[in-house]
């Protein structure tokens, strides 16, 4: 009856410990999925993880293996603020743009600076799913 006692109150005091409050550098450290695409025959998805400040990137994920692909895709440009008149619809997504090849050999996606580059110039980086090869297009 002592035992049960016991685990009872050692519940009690471990339920009743306060969590941390969130910080704003815990907000920083905070990532988002993006962009999620599947390959025409199922076999790779493609997503972008972009942290809240800095360099995000996209990945490619073999789903039989568990294989994964990165590609560094810089820091995304902050939206232009709305000028006048709200814009009607939804926002347009964040994130790059991927997109697989129609017979799913290729991954292209849109690339972005890195984070303190002066002048923000992206392009497109296609990679090879068979070799893991990527070629950029600045």
């Amino acid at each position: 009856m002592r035992a049960i006692s016991l685990l009872v109150m050692m519940g009690l005091v471990a339920a009743g410990q306060a969590k941390r409050p969130v910080t704003f550098a815990d907000y920083d450290s905070w990532k988002a999925i993006t962009g999620q695409t599947l390959s025409a025959d199922g076999k790779w998805l493609a997503y972008a993880l972009l942290p809240q400040v800095g360099d995000g990137e996209v990945i490619a994920r073999e789903l039989a293996t568990g294989r994964e692909i990165r590609i560094p895709a810089g820091m995304q440009p902050a939206r232009p603020e709305a000028e006048g008149e709200e814009e009607i619809g939804p926002p347009p997504p964040r994130g790059p743009r991927i997109v697989f090849s129609g017979d799913g050999r290729f991954v292209v996606t849109q690339t972005f600076a890195p984070k303190g580059t002066k002048t923000p110039k992206g392009g497109l980086a296609i990679l090879a799913l068979a070799t893991g090869v990527v070629t950029r297009i600045e």
